[in-house]
């Protein structure tokens, strides 16, 4: 019988590679965006992400608003409720932020155009994020099918809610990141005949213009540094990682 991979995740504001690598390793990807989360939960990266440091060397954080009027902060939310606050000085303060940092790199415009039109959007939070992933994983030809899991009617949180994903695409293995190893429940998935595999992803330094290498940034930097014909190379060097 054909295996079929599946992984799931929010909608992340500008991703890392990992995030890429392991929808190159899917051949199902359930966009999480019926879930409620915290804004300012430091495991959150729905609205903020790391990018280059303003001296050229390390890392910052990159965070963005959101506009509280209509999502309440967030709390208790659903994401696909989410509003970026694009009338506060701290939206337009990001834009500039990114444009300056990566502005000079080598392959600035392979990248930067899809970062003002995202900028430019008035989509939600979570329409706005995926829409740049969509965009990403059609320049590195990753080819998958995709879905909402608000499209499901699910009732069910955690590992539950994640085997009845699979039931709900048809999908027998779930491609999990190794941060959530801590609290899956593995159980779960044996008692619905779900195989339960790990992205075991470890960061392959690339050219960032000056040592030493800062691992952990949006995949902005990479496309920036190595354009997107070099990065399509650097994510399938990293699929045996």
């Amino acid at each position: 019988m054909t295996t079929c991979v599946f992984s799931c995740h929010q909608p992340d504001l500008f991703p890392w590679v990992g995030f890429f690598v392991k929808l190159a390793k899917s051949d199902k990807f359930v966009l999480l965006d019926h879930v409620t989360s915290n804004p300012k939960d430091p495991q959150n990266w729905i609205r903020r992400v790391k990018v280059l440091g303003s001296g050229g060397s390390g890392d910052q954080w990159l965070s963005l608003p959101v506009l509280k009027t209509e999502s309440r902060g967030g709390r208790g939310v659903p994401i696909l409720e989410w509003q970026y606050n694009r009338l506060s000085p701290a939206w337009l303060k990001a834009r500039t932020l990114v444009l300056n940092l990566y502005g000079q790199h080598p392959y600035a415009q392979d990248v930067l155009p899809l970062v003002d039109q995202f900028f430019a959007a008035e989509t939600s939070l979570c329409e706005a994020n995926f829409d740049f992933i969509q965009q990403l994983l059609m320049m590195f030809e990753i080819d998958l099918d995709v879905y909402r899991s608000s499209a499901f009617g699910l009732s069910t949180a955690s590992s539950k809610m994640l085997v009845d994903c699979a039931a709900n695409i048809d999908a027998d293995t779930y491609l999990s990141g190794e941060g959530a190893m801590a609290y899956i429940d593995e159980s779960v998935f044996e008692r619905a005949g779900v195989t339960l595999a790990f992205n075991r992803f470890r960061p392959r330094p690339y050219s960032q213009g000056s040592p030493p290498f800062v691992s952990g940034l949006s995949i902005i930097d990479l496309i920036a540094n190595l354009g997107v014909r070099d990065s399509r190379e650097h994510l399938l060097s990293c699929l045996s990682l």
